[in-house]
C-alpha cells in the first residue's frame, strides 16, 4: 500500500474514498469496496488526533497506524494522508479538490450522502457532483449503511467502545477491534 502525503504531486490514477475513515466501520468499508469497483482504490484520511481543533473531543477509534494496518487489510492500493491543523481547518472546499487532484490522478470520486467538507463543512455532494463533472471525474455518492437497524457511524462505535460492548463493536466495524502498542 502507498502512502501519499496531500499536496504532494503524484502520478498514480486512483480512485479516491472521501471521509475521515477514523475507525473503518461498516458505511467506510461500504466506500471503499465502491472505490475497489472504480479503480484502484485510495482512501483520504487525516494523520492526526483532530479532535482538538474541533467542538468534539471524544478521541476516535483507530489511530493512523492502525488505520493503514486496517486498510492494507482491506485492499487499499494507497492512503492520502492529510495533517489536520488550524490552516486546514480554514481550507475551502475548492483548495480542498483542487490539492487533492494535485495528489493523484483522480479517476473517481466516492463519499457518502451526507459527506461534507472544506471550511465550516461548506462543501457537501451537490459540490462534489459540480466539481467532478467540471474535471470530468465520476462521482459515486454511497447510502447510509445500517447494522442491526441503525446507521454505522464513528458515534456509534464510540458509544459501542465507551460502553464496553466489544462483540456488537466489532459487527459495526466487520472486524475484531484492536490496539497496537501498550
Amino acid at each position: 500500500m502507498i502512502e501519499i502525503t496531500y499536496g504532494q504531486k503524484t502520478e498514480y490514477n486512483l480512485s479516491v474514498a472521501l471521509g475521515f475513515f477514523d475507525c473503518l466501520h461498516a458505511g467506510h468499508i461500504a466506500l471503499i469496496e465502491e472505490a475497489k469497483r472504480l479503480g484502484d482504490a485510495a482512501v483520504f484520511t487525516f494523520t492526526n488526533d483532530i479532535s482538538p481543533y474541533l467542538s468534539k473531543k471524544d478521541g476516535y477509534i483507530y489511530t493512523y497506524s492502525e488505520r493503514l494496518i486496517r486498510l492494507e487489510e482491506l485492499g487499499v492500493n494507497a492512503v492520502i494522508g492529510a495533517r489536520f491543523d488550524e490552516d486546514f481547518k480554514k481550507t475551502s472546499p475548492k483548495d480542498f479538490l483542487d490539492t487533492l487532484f494535485q495528489s493523484a490522478k483522480v479517476e473517481a470520486v466516492v463519499c457518502g450522502a451526507d459527506y461534507t467538507f472544506g471550511s465550516q463543512g461548506e462543501g457537501n455532494v451537490e459540490f462534489l457532483k459540480k466539481y467532478c463533472a467540471e474535471k470530468g471525474v465520476k462521482l459515486s455518492v454511497v447510502k447510509k449503511v445500517f447494522v442491526k437497524g441503525e446507521v454505522a457511524s464513528t458515534t456509534r462505535a464510540k458509544e459501542l467502545l465507551k460502553s464496553g460492548e466489544i462483540e456488537e463493536l466489532n459487527e459495526l466495524l466487520q472486524s475484531n477491534y484492536f490496539v497496537v502498542g501498550t
